[in-house]
């Protein structure tokens, strides 16, 4: 991920909700972001308007305006 990041890209880490409260998928979250390894934690949720989709679609926006591609933005 931090590869990904040095290139100018964006990761994002996704974790199992359910394992959320226990503490343990915390510590990894903050890990990453602490070692400037994940842009975005969310849940591992691939629905229609989870926060996964609206991270994702939120980066190709800005991925679209960045790029000046039009056509692209008709979809966000």
């Amino acid at each position: 991920m931090k590869m990904v990041r040095f290139e100018g890209g964006h990761s994002i880490a996704v974790f199992d909700p359910d394992q959320w409260k226990s503490g343990v998928a915390q510590e990894k979250a903050y890990k990453l972001i602490a070692e400037d390894r994940a842009h975005f934690v969310v849940p591992a949720d691939y629905t229609e308007r989870s926060q996964l989709d609206v991270t994702v679609k939120g980066i190709l926006g800005r991925i679209a305006r960045a790029s000046a591609a039009p056509e692209l933005m008709a979809h966000f």
